[in-house]
């Protein structure tokens, strides 16, 4: 299974983001401020989830003494 770094799926995120705020802004004059607003929430909101998932998954485990 190819194992994709956190980082390049943040970035993905981000550009996605961009992208739709650009869309709506070159082609759209900026009318689907709200809709715009929704999905880039909720791809903000995918990308804190699965930031904090790798990052507790990625800790190693605690060592017994």
């Amino acid at each position: 299974m190819i194992r994709i770094k956190t980082a390049t799926i943040l970035v993905l995120l981000i550009v996605a983001m961009q992208l739709i705020t650009a869309v709506n802004a070159l082609l759209f004059d900026g009318v689907l401020g709200d809709l715009v607003f929704w999905f880039n929430s909720a791809l903000f909101m995918a990308a804190l989830a699965i930031y904090l998932y790798r990052l507790d998954k990625d800790k190693p485990a605690p060592k017994d003494k």
